[in-house]
Formats: C-alpha cells, structure tokens, sequence
C-alpha cells in the first residue's frame, strides 16, 4: 500500500513538472504597460528556465538593447529573476530595426517558483499574469468612468463666461486664470509619471511662470494657469506634448488615452499628435478643430542631412515652399470641413507664419556666426538686403491674433533684435555730456594726485604720442578707477545711461517708419511690444530717475492702455516700496522640497545653482566659476549649491562632471521634483541662479552668476546696511 502511495506521489510529480515544462501562454495578460517600445508576446516556464518573449516595435534603423540588469520581479513576493542571455545576442549590443520596424527577442531568466502567478519585468511592463484563461485580454479597460465623465461635466459646467467671438474684442487681453481639467484613460502611478507641466511665459515682460500639473493616483488633473490673452500652447506629460486652446476665465475639459502616450514614445522621432484625445466646455470644439489639423513634420532628423548640402538662398527657398504648402492646406481645411473663420484660422495661419519667420532669421543668425568666424570673406561681411525681410510683409504685426501662439515669444525676440531694428539704435552717436574721467575731476573729492594726473591725460580729445606713452607707463585704467571710485563711477555710468536713453526713443520712431515704408507694415503694434519687452533690462540696471524719464518719453509712442499699464507696472516692480526685498517662499510641495535641500546649508548665504549636464551653457559657467569657488570653500558667509534632475543628467556623466569639478552641495533629484522648483522658482529654461539669505528667504531669484563678485559686494552691503539698521 506504502509502494503504492508512493508510486502515485512520483507519477504526480511528474505530471506536475511535465505540465510546468509544457506551459506556454501566447500574448499574456499584463495590469499596465510603461513603454510603447516592448511588448511580451510569448511565456515559456520549465523547471530549467523562464523565457519572455520581448517583441520590439520601433523606427527602422534605429537600435534596442538588453543588458544584463533585466529583471523579472514577482508582484507577490517581490522576489527578484535576473537575466541569464538574451539568445543570439550579447548584452548590450545595439540591434537595429529592420524596415519592418518590429522584432522579437528571447530573454532567458531562471525558472519562475511554482507559487508565482504574476510578474513585472523591469519598470517597463506590469502585472504581467501567469493565467492563460487571461491570455489575449486588453489590459485596461479605456472607456471613460461614469463618475469621472460627470466629474468632468459638472467642473467645466461652473464656468459661466462666454468665449469671445473673435480676437478683435477690447476683452482680448484680461489678466485672469484659465483652468484645465482632465483625465488621462488608462493611466497608473506605476508609469513613474505624477506631474506635467506648462510653460508659461509673458510675452510683453519676458518672465518666466511654468505651471505643474499635478496627476492624480486615478488620473485625474486640474491646473489653474494665469493668462493675460488666449493662448494656443501645450502641456508636457512625461516626454510627451499636448496641445490646447484656452482663454481667460474660461474651463477647458481634457480626456487624453494613456495608449496615446505609448505610440508617441514609439514614434519618438516625430512630434506625435495625441489624435485620442477628447474635449468639454465652451472652448471644445475650437480644441478640436485645431487638434484635427495636422501640420507637416518638421524633423529635424528627417531633414538634416538634406539641409547640409543647400546653401543659404536654397533653404530660404524651402522654407517659403514649405510655408506655401502649409497656408494652401489651411485654406483647403477651412473651407471644406467649415472650420471656425474666427478663431481656428488665424490661429493656424499665424502658426504657420511665425514658424516660416522663425527659420529665416534663424537663416540670418547662422551667417551672422559665419561672418564672425571668416572674416576673410566679403561676401558674409556685407548685410542682408533688404528684400531678405519680405516675409515680413505677410505676418499680421498689428494683430491681436498674433500673441495666441506660443511661437510668438521666439518670433518677437528674434524681432526686435533683428538687424533692422538694432541697426538704429546701434546707429545712435551722441556721446555722453561729460567724458568719465573729466566727470571724476569734478565729483571726486578723495581722487589722488597721480589719478588726477592720468585723469587729466586721458580725458583730452586729442593726444601726443608722448602723451600715449605716459598713460601706458602709469599703467592705470577705467577698471581701477571703478575699484577705487565705485560710488562716483556709477553715478557717471547712470548719467550715461540717462543720454543715451534719451537719445534711443525717437530709433523706435525710425525702426517703424523704414518698416512702414519698405514693407508696408502699418499698425505695427508688435513693435510696441517690442518696446515693452525692453523695459525690464533698462530698469534693472539704471537708478529710478532715469528709468522714470525714459518711460514717460518711450510710452509717447505706445497708443495700447494694456501695454503702457504692463511697462507701468515693469517699473513699480523694480523701483516699488516692495522692490529689492527678501521674501519668504510660499508654502506647499515645491517649497517642502528646496527647504529640505538647503536645510543642512542654512547660517550662509547661498547661490544655488539649477543646471544640467546636458545644458552647455550650465556647464560652461560651472567650469568658469570653479576657482571662485575655491577662494570661498572655507567661507563661512557663503556657499554653493547645485541641484539638477536624474532626467537630464545621467548618472554617468553627472558623477564624472561632479568630480573634475570639485563641486560640492550637489543634489540629484527627480524630474518630478524638479518641476516643483521650476514653478518655485519660475524659470523655463537653464541655468537659473538663486540667492538664498541666512534666514531661508529669497535674496534673488534671478541672479547674474557671470557678475559675481560685484553682484556679491552688492549683497554683502546691502546685508550689512539692514543690520546696522536693525
């Protein structure tokens, strides 16, 4: 009876591992899937091994690999499967796709427990089930919740206002929050992603206010974003953009699909268009139409190595073929699908031109950079003629419709820094009243004998050779006399600043009649705001009187009320009673993180530091700034400290570049911590610099890290007027 027992028990056994090494399930069940790259097509289990089936869909001859970190994770018991081979490949060899675009691979793992029922492999694709009866189920379910459809009904319903009906309306600019709320289908916190982002700016100041878009564990999201007109922009999602329409005072409801984020991860080369995304409220339907619309692509991939070999006259040429192209689909899309006239059109149309505007003086730059660096050449060093700027003629400058696009903020800067208007206030010849060291021998009641004396010299108009010489051999110079006679020096340099000012108002008036004249542009309200847009550098760097005096002559020529109201409030910000003053930072998320960061630092002054390993310039300024460093590491009334994200600074890179610079206080935080302090501190792009004060407050949160030790005795008196006061 025992022998008989005991046969069974071996033949059940037997069975077991038999069926266990027998086991296949073709398309397996998984919770969620993070990567639009990968899919598991196929299971195999044995007592020997465990082999997952990874197929791969991406663009033909670009490259996937697997290294020897892939992992299985059982969602139960947590229990780790590292990778054994990836059959007919190494690890980290780089395999290209094929123009099929798809490809399987075989990853070999050690036999999963006869308990495990469930598995995540790596962070890529979750709850991936054991249980063939699942196999070949869609993994979520994408239709729209009940409760969530009247979440989102009854939010977008409390809004009251009505859209304008075109953007001529004196409504056109209102300062006042527009609000988004949406869902994302099929959405998991597992993806990693728990924020997104717009990236506001102001178009007439040039200041910075991304907006974080918090992502509910159930997908939900609701962002409140302050506008001064109707904007046509996008959100950032992960690496993924979605773009809107919004208006102030009004509620926009957003349904995207999470599959959505999938193929725009695959399509990775392409600026993917969300094409599942719904809308609701008022501003619906526009959302729509302008979602519908597909613009041609602008790869840089898929056109770079063609645009190499055109010279400069055969890229304008394409350019304007291409913006040809464009309005003619525009005016198709119109027409045929009777489009809002209104509204979608001048949207796409402007959309279309500023994007053309933007690659020809993008044309104008490069050679200009050229110019510089072969100075030989005649040809480069002669300016562009005027019939370059002809593109002008076609771009609304005095349309409301203008502002709405995103691409306006590029296109105005590139504006008003372009050769036809800097070339008149370039042109501006008056010279100051009084020369700087004649001004120091009348002002300077401390300048020293020999001071005074190459003082003397080198304020005459007209030198003798001998003369020449006798300034050189006393080897002094307007840095000196700056380091010796600061006080006196700046209020020089402000007099100069208030001639100059003055003579600069009436270029404007020059700029805008040369423009009206030779392209027809009337009712140039862009260059209005071009003006405005310069007032924030002027303020910032001259005293209150003279930024007073120029504002009163410059707003002459300004007819808008809401743009003399922003240059009116540009100079209460800088010249106000709240001007200059440290401020505590606003409690919530954003300011718990950077708190939690300065906390060991605080007793000192500190200059933090947002930057990136991939950023140039940040780069360029940390390694410039490393013996400065050096001179204070010991300091104790000031420190640094440096905080950048994982996304943007490999590991790799970010521990190599830490070491050759000696840097210390360096924090590594995640992309979406990084977005908190972005909207903190508002600032889109990097490096950004910051000044914290012993106390935690913000000293300056926009300082000029490449004047820093002038900028440093600045705080260091202006600290120490504050304590002698108190």
């Amino acid at each position: 009876m025992k022998n008989l027992f005991l046969s069974a028990l071996v033949l059940l056994i037997s069975a077991s591992m038999l069926a266990q090494k027998a086991k296949v399930i073709n398309n397996p069940y998984y919770e969620f899937r993070n990567t639009g790259l990968n899919t598991i097509s196929k299971i195999e289990t044995s007592p020997e091994e465990t082999r997952v089936y990874i197929h791969s869909t991406f663009i033909p001859n670009w490259w996937v690999d697997f290294s020897n970190e892939e992992k299985l994770i059982d969602c139960d018991t947590k229990k780790e499967y590292k990778i054994k081979e990836v059959v007919g490949v190494k690890f980290g060899q780089k395999v290209r796709m094929p123009s099929s675009s798809d490809s399987t691979f075989v990853l070999v793992f050690p036999p999963l427990d006869q308990t495990t029922q469930n598995f995540d492999f790596n962070d890529q694709i979750f709850g991936v089930s054991l249980d063939e009866g699942k196999a070949g189920l869609k993994p979520h379910n994408l239709t729209l919740p009940i409760e969530i459809n009247e979440w989102l009904n009854k939010e977008v319903d409390k809004c009251k206002k009505e859209p304008l009906k075109d953007y001529n309306s004196r409504d056109f600019f209102l300062e006042e929050e527009g609000r988004i709320v949406g869902y994302i289908k099929g959405y998991s916190a597992k993806s990693g992603i728990t924020t997104g982002m717009v990236y506001l700016s102001n178009y007439l100041t040039g200041e910075d206010y991304p907006i974080v878009v918090e992502i509910q564990p159930d997908g939900r999201f609701d962002v409140m974003l302050p506008l001064i007109s109707p904007l046509y922009s996008s959100m950032k999602i992960g690496k993924t953009w979605i773009p809107f329409y919004l208006e102030p005072g009004l509620t926009l409801g957003m349904i995207l699909n999470w599959e959505d984020f999938l193929y725009a991860d695959r399509y990775r080369h392409i600026n993917y268009k969300m094409w599942d995304t719904g809308f609701k409220g008022k501003l619906a339907k526009i959302n729509q139409q302008l979602l519908d619309f597909e613009f041609e692509d602008r790869s840089y991939f898929k056109h770079r190595e063609q645009q190499k070999k055109m010279t400069e006259d055969e890229l304008a040429e394409l350019y304007t073929r291409k913006k040809e192209m464009e309005l003619a689909k525009v005016e198709y899309y119109i027409k045929a699908w009777r489009i809002n006239a209104d509204k979608v059109y001048p949207i796409l149309k402007n959309k279309i031109i500023l994007t053309h505007a933007q690659e020809l003086y993008s044309l104008a730059r490069q050679r200009k950079y050229i110019a510089r660096q072969d100075t030989t050449n005649k040809e480069l060093q002669k300016p562009l003629p005027d019939s370059f700027y002809n593109f002008l003629r076609d771009i609304p400058l005095g349309d409301h419709a203008l502002f709405i696009n995103t691409e306006f903020r590029s296109f105005v800067n590139a504006y008003e820094f372009s050769e036809l208007i800097t070339k008149h206030t370039r042109n501006i010849k008056t010279q100051p009243p009084v020369n700087v060291y004649q001004y120091l021998i009348d002002n300077e009641p401390l300048l020293s004998k020999e001071d005074k004396e190459y003082a003397l010299l080198a304020s005459k108009k007209e030198k003798t050779p001998e003369e020449i010489e006798q300034i050189k051999d006393m080897q002094l110079s307007y840095k000196v006399f700056s380091e010796r006679y600061g006080s006196t020096i700046q209020k020089w340099q402000e007099l100069a600043s208030a001639h100059r000012y003055k003579a600069e108002v009436p270029t404007w008036d020059d700029a805008e009649k040369e423009l009206a004249e030779k392209y027809n542009i009337e009712n140039n309200l862009t260059l209005d705001v071009a003006k405005v847009r310069s007032l924030k550098y002027k303020f910032e760097n001259v005293d209150k009187g003279v930024a007073e005096e120029f504002w009163q002559d410059l707003k002459e020529g300004i007819e808008h009320p809401y743009l003399i109201a922003t240059g009116d409030k540009l100079f209460e910000k800088v010249y106000g009673d709240n001007a200059n003053r440290a401020y505590e930072l606003p409690e919530g998320t954003a300011a718990e993180i950077f708190n939690n960061i300065i906390k060991p630092h605080k007793g000192k002054i500190l200059f933090v530091d947002f930057w990136a390993t991939s950023c140039g310039p940040c780069v360029g300024g940390i390694k410039r700034m490393k013996e400065t460093r050096k001179e204070y590491e010991n300091s104790k009334e000031i420190d640094f400290v440096f905080i950048t994200d994982e996304q943007s600074s490999p590991e790799k890179n970010y521990n190599e570049f830490i070491k050759d610079q000696e840097l210390r206080n360096t924090y590594r935080i995640s992309g979406n911590d990084y977005l908190y302090l972005r909207q903190l501190f508002k600032f889109n792009g990097i490096p950004r610099y910051v000044v914290i004060d012993k106390e935690g407050k913000v000293m300056d949160d926009n300082f000029r890290m490449y004047n820093f030790k002038t900028e440093l005795d600045h705080i260091m008196k202006s600290r120490s007027d504050k304590l002698t006061k108190q």
